[in-house]
């Protein structure tokens, strides 16, 4: 009984070098061994790792094989896989060749298609038409044939979006219904599903028209079309209303485009933006004409929306001119921009657009007060330089002193010299100065407050003057600055000089502004 327990519990493994054809009996015997003596079990472990790690190589044995044989067969199929990816491409290209070639037939024999049936079709509503007008016995069953066979085709080019053809039909319908309004035995039910018929498609095709004409995304040469195409259907005032809305659309956005690109209004280009809307209304009254003709009955219409759309523009230019914040400058800034817009109006002329006196109505109060903080700025100025005068006279030069374009004349003659004070030396260069910067705004119609700025100036100073005579103690200005008195009898005879050649002066600065007008107004008459 314990021999067969102990036979159950080890295991024989057979030597690869012991011949398969071994007995029993040694078997027996090795068993018998191994059974009798419990120290040889190390020996019995040692067998079976040796044993296992003999299974273990055959494992990798076949492992090994079997990744060879896979490799094998990868670079076996990896030239018929290549070859086949490649067929694929030229596959692809062959196909995508094809399917333009199947295009481009396909839209060829459409656009015959189209064109023989458009032929076709308008030969059938002609002939119809003919027969429907001349033939005396014409049914009326034979007249609703036709209706329908027109409202079905004028259905279809409507879907198709072929206006032109749409209207073309609808314009002869029109002719051929009112031909029919003269017989005699159309009945008037008859008349009238036709004239239904005719005008539902007409104004299903205004409709059409007006949505492309509204959108902001359509270009100038589609919106001309579409406009025409209302004009052709008898709606004239809506392509009027709808040419206007247009052009005011776009130049708004272009308005909002310029003030949101210079934050406010810093370094705003006037220039630009007065070349924009200009453009704007230069392209509307091209467009108008093309329409219309030189003459239209809506040219008070078009002239209205003009004048609106300079009111725009003139109320931006104002924001502009406000948010100036160099009061020296702002002046030069104003005029400059201003005859850039007369330069513009000039070229709008070409075009039967007078704009000139409708711009400077409406920028005339912006640079009234520009001119008038000019003014005051300058009279500012004048009590700086007036306190440190000390009221004695200098002689001067005065071809040192006069500018060009200006003259000195006293009695008929023009003296070398002339005697001021240096406040009243001061007041020449400035007075000089100031002529030249607002001789623009004379040619703006201007002249009256051009006139009363530089009065004010000059009256500014003689009270000074007066001041600095009669007052019996230091007098202190608005502005912070004292008048030096003239206590003595020579100061005050300075004085009394200086105002002297100081009025001759003032003669030429104010000759030289109208002077200066006149040859503005003869290079804008001789178009330069």
């Amino acid at each position: 009984m314990s021999f067969h327990m102990e036979s159950s519990t080890t295991f024989r493994f057979r030597d690869h070098h012991q011949p398969e054809d071994a007995t029993e009996s040694d078997t027996g015997s090795d068993i018998s061994s191994v059974s009798s003596d419990r120290g040889e079990e190390p020996e019995m472990e040692s067998m079976t790792g040796k044993g296992i790690g003999r299974l273990c190589m055959e494992l990798l044995e076949i492992k090994e094989a079997f990744d060879e044989d896979f490799h094998a067969n990868i670079l076996a199929n990896y030239s018929a896989f290549f070859g086949i990816h490649e067929e694929v491409k030229d596959m692809e290209k062959e196909l995508m060749q094809l399917k333009t070639h199947v295009s481009m037939q396909k839209k060829l024999v459409k656009d015959l298609i189209n064109g023989l049936y458009l032929n076709v079709l308008s030969e059938e509503i002609i002939e119809s038409a003919d027969e429907l007008i001349f033939d005396e016995s014409f049914p009326t069953n034979g007249l609703e044939v036709h209706i329908r066979n027109v409202s079905e085709t004028l259905d279809m080019l409507i879907s198709e979006n072929r206006m032109d053809e749409a209207i073309s039909i609808i314009e002869m319908e029109q002719e051929n219904l009112q031909k029919l309004h003269l017989e005699d035995e159309i009945s008037s039910d008859s008349l009238s599903l036709y004239s239904d018929a005719i005008s539902e498609r007409k104004t299903m095709l205004i409709l059409q028209l007006s949505l492309v004409a509204e959108n902001s995304r359509t270009y100038a040469p589609e919106l001309q079309k579409a406009l025409f195409g209302i004009c052709r259907l008898g709606n004239s005032n809506l392509a009027t209303k709808l040419l206007l809305k247009y052009y005011r659309s776009r130049i708004a956005s272009g308005i909002h485009k310029f003030q949101r690109s210079n934050t406010c209004f810093q370094g705003f280009p006037t220039k630009e933006l007065t070349r924009f809307v200009f453009s704007m209304i230069s392209q509307a009254a091209k467009a108008f004409v093309m329409l219309y003709g030189e003459t239209s009955s809506y040219a008070s219409e078009f002239n209205q929306w003009v004048q609106q759309e300079i009111e725009v523009f003139s109320v931006t230019f104002t924001k502009f001119i406000e948010s100036i914040s160099d009061i020296s400058g702002r002046l030069s800034t104003v005029i400059e921009a201003v005859q850039f817009a007369m330069s513009c109006c000039l070229l709008l002329e070409t075009q039967r657009l007078v704009l000139q006196p409708l711009l400077i109505k409406n920028l005339r109060t912006c640079m009234e007060d520009v001119f008038v903080k000019h003014i005051d700025h300058f009279k500012k100025v004048i009590s700086i330089f007036t306190a440190n005068d000390s009221w004695v006279l200098g002689r001067y030069l005065v071809s040192g002193i006069l500018n060009e374009g200006y003259s000195y004349i006293v009695v008929g003659q023009q003296p070398e010299y002339c005697l001021l004070t240096n406040s009243g030396r001061k007041l020449v260069t400035l007075l000089q100065a100031i002529s030249k910067d607002v001789t623009p705004l004379a040619t703006f119609h201007m002249e009256s407050s051009v006139l009363t700025g530089i009065r004010n100036l000059f009256m500014e100073y003689i009270a000074i003057l007066r001041k600095a005579i009669t007052y019996g103690v230091n007098v202190l200005e608005k502005g912070g600055s004292e008048v030096i008195l003239a206590e003595s009898v020579p100061q005050q005879v300075s004085i009394l000089a200086n105002l002297s050649t100081l009025e001759h002066f003032f003669s030429s600065s104010v000759s030289y502004i109208f002077r200066e007008r006149r040859r503005f107004h003869w290079y804008s008459a001789a178009g330069t």
